[in-house]
């Protein structure tokens, strides 16, 4: 199951309101995310949680043509 969410943030000019997807964690799914994106960088990019991984709209766009 995904779950959606939306986080609001000051990115040094104006507010910014980003989607969010979370869904269970897999290490090939995070694998995954740090060969194409690099490090977890929270509330910006993607993170992992205790049990779940995190990902901004457009990595996950990129993660599902991918699969």
């Amino acid at each position: 199951m995904i779950r959606t969410f939306k986080k609001t943030f000051w990115n040094q000019k104006e507010w910014e309101i980003m989607n969010f997807y979370e869904m269970k964690q897999e290490i090939q799914t995070v694998e995954w995310a740090k060969s194409h994106y690099g490090n977890t960088h929270y509330s910006k990019t993607w993170w992992v949680t205790h049990n779940n991984i995190v990902m901004n709209e457009k990595i996950y766009i990129h993660w599902k043509l991918c699969e």
